[in-house]
């Protein structure tokens, strides 16, 4: 088990290893620092030739260009994509508009739905128009 005491003892001893090796390495550089320094003459200076920038080349200007005009867009045409028909139990759907009563906190748009489809009751549906029911309530 590992104490505090016994971390302590190993960071000291890394501590000392660590100012072990830095004596070694101040030993090692010392011998470079006792040196004289090394005189740098420095070059004549040199006067740079006279450079003539080069002719400059002549341009002819523009041919103005028609301006691209792009066919009109055609608006995609819209299509209706079926409901696909899912088979369900009224139970079923019953819990699924509980769902989206939950949601909306209103009856009204369920109620109103359901009249779209010409019911009063989601016993008054088809099972083949359950889909479509919890396909317009989901939509609001």
């Amino acid at each position: 088990m590992m104490t505090i005491e016994t971390n302590l003892t190993r960071i000291a001893d890394a501590l000392e290893a660590l100012v072990h090796k830095l004596d070694h390495i101040d030993q090692a550089v010392a011998p470079v620092k006792k040196q004289e320094p090394v005189q740098v003459s420095t070059p004549a200076p040199v006067t740079p030739a006279p450079v003539t920038p080069p002719p400059t080349p002549v341009t002819p200007p523009p041919t103005p260009v028609a301006p691209v005009t792009p066919p009109p867009v055609q608006p995609a045409p819209t299509t209706v994509v079926p409901v696909p028909v899912v088979e369900m139990t009224p139970e079923e759907l019953n819990a699924a508009l509980v769902i989206e009563y939950n949601r909306l906190k209103s009856r009204d748009p369920i109620v109103a739905a359901m009249s779209e489809l010409g019911a009063t009751s989601i016993y008054d549906l088809k099972p083949e128009q359950y889909s479509e029911l919890l396909s317009k309530v989901r939509a609001l």
